[in-house]
């Protein structure tokens, strides 16, 4: 079974981008996707109701990078999340957003 979001998201191939710096992929992956998104989606962006998050993945050493975007509600987040992201003291013209790498793995063993 292939990964899939259930929430309306967008796709986008960043292989070309993986080597940059974060603050590289916070711009080009916001004019990436704020192009797409509807006037709707802005507004909730700005009024801090919803924040963008970025997953991006690569499925295997020979094959390109790529992201899903999509907008979240603020009000989904953990408790923890909400303590880092600090959605009180964000400046009226700012959005939210979250990058996640899923460079991070577990493995572990459990008995069936």
């Amino acid at each position: 079974m292939k990964f899939s979001l259930t929430v309306p998201h967008k796709k986008y191939d960043i292989d070309e981008y993986k080597y940059k710096s974060f603050e590289e992929h916070v711009e080009i992956y916001m004019n990436l996707y704020l192009k797409d998104i509807t006037s709707e989606e802005i507004i909730d962006l700005k009024n801090h109701t919803k924040y963008v998050r970025f997953m991006c993945f690569q499925d295997s050493p020979i094959l390109r990078a790529y992201m899903l975007a999509y907008c979240r509600n603020c009000s989904d987040m953990t408790d923890e999340h909400k303590n880092l992201a600090r959605i009180e003291d964000i400046p009226e013209n700012h959005i939210l957003g979250e990058i996640n790498y899923s460079t991070k793995a577990f493995f572990f063993t459990w008995e069936i």
